[in-house]
């Protein structure tokens, strides 16, 4: 009931978000979304892409504290659906039914017991194992994808920078290879990266971390990491910018 009129009142969110990082500084441990906002407050003309936005809490984040515009994608038809409805009113944000890939066209996708974990990608040994409660597939159905970079060359944002957040269940590199073409536009990302076999086929932390390093971006933070039921750290959060 708390966390349902939080969600709904944008006073009561930054009250508990200005709450929460007071926490995280007193312990001295890193906020993730304060760090993106200060980097977004610092440079308004920047567009705020959220793949893989669900119903859109991240959106929320930026909305309520930030000035920039925001495109949001979701695969999901469902959460798409609670995201499109809940942020109507909005006029600097737009939403997309859409996942991000490194092709443009039709894909299955997992809907899983937790559509949080929703992928384009078979579940691997730690999903089965050790999070099937999380993971286990409820149905498959088509969704569309797109390249960012087909998507940019569609959309009237041709002299645009942007910042990515990327929550993809283990296609992070894909979406990245997807973007070629707009990297040099790309002013930094908040990357969800796998540290365990989440998902086959998966990028590693290692892996996107090599792929950014090499196109101009440095790794500013890293954030504390998902465990599953045996302490296995298995997803770390982690911010990168230019240079």
């Amino acid at each position: 009931m708390i966390n349902s009129l939080i969600l709904k009142h944008k006073l009561a969110r930054i009250t508990a978000r200005r709450i929460a990082h007071f926490g995280r500084k007193m312990l001295r441990c890193p906020d993730a979304w304060h760090d993106i906002q200060s980097f977004l407050i610092s440079q308004p003309e920047v567009v705020y892409i959220d793949v893989g936005a669900h119903i859109g809490i991240t959106v929320d984040r930026i909305l309520d504290e930030c000035s920039n515009k925001v495109c949001a994608f979701e695969p999901t038809p469902e959460s798409f659906t609670q995201l499109s409805r809940r942020m109507e009113t909005h006029d600097n944000l737009r939403c997309f039914n859409l996942a991000l890939a490194d092709f443009t066209g039709e894909t299955p996708f997992f809907i899983n017991r937790n559509e949080q974990t929703n992928s384009i990608m078979e579940n691997d040994v730690v999903n089965t194992e050790n999070l099937s409660s999380l993971t286990s597939h409820q149905s498959i159905v088509q969704i569309k994808a797109i390249t960012f970079d087909d998507w940019v060359a569609c959309n009237t944002v041709c002299n645009t920078t942007f910042f990515l957040k990327l929550d993809v269940q283990g296609t992070e590199l894909r979406v990245l290879v997807g973007a070629m073409q707009s990297l040099p536009r790309i002013e930094g990302l908040f990357v969800e990266c796998p540290l365990a076999p989440m998902y086959k086929g998966q990028s590693s932390f290692w892996e996107i971390h090599q792929f950014l390093e090499k196109h101009g971006f440095i790794l500013r933070n890293t954030y504390p990491s998902l465990h599953d039921l045996t302490g296995r750290a298995i997803q770390i959060d982690a911010l990168w910018t230019r240079s």
